[in-house]
């Protein structure tokens, strides 16, 4: 059985049943969001990951640089931010985001429940 619960998490729930048919453990699985850490857009990680993104599908990211200012928003975010300003085009040098340390916010807009914290992104 899955049931949605409103707290940004989904419990999967297991009931596990002897060969005479009476209940002999149940467990819970928790899903939540796992963001990236480090996002190396010249090598391997690409794009900032959201792990567990497919069963949030009703969401808000937004992510800022070390001065506070927006440097990309998405509503809801595929997986698919490209380092640059804005998400533009990577061929064009000035909307390419520099080497640091930046911030964002994942809300889950069916509970409003907000994750926030920060990746390196490294060039």
């Amino acid at each position: 059985m899955i049931s949605k619960k409103y707290f940004s998490v989904l419990i999967f729930s297991f009931v596990f049943f002897n060969l005479i048919g009476q209940v002999e453990n149940t467990e819970s699985l928790q899903l939540t969001p796992v963001f990236s850490q480090t996002v190396t857009p010249n090598s391997d990680n690409p794009f900032f990951t959201v792990k567990n993104l497919s069963f949030f599908p009703e969401n808000e990211l937004v992510i800022f640089n070390r001065w506070g200012n927006e440097v990309y928003k998405a509503s809801p975010y595929k997986g698919n931010w490209n380092c640059t300003v804005k998400g533009k085009s990577k061929n064009d040098p000035e909307t390419l985001i520099e080497s640091g340390t930046y911030f964002y916010i994942f809300t889950d807009k069916m509970s409003q429940n907000k994750y926030q914290g920060y990746f390196n992104l490294v060039r």
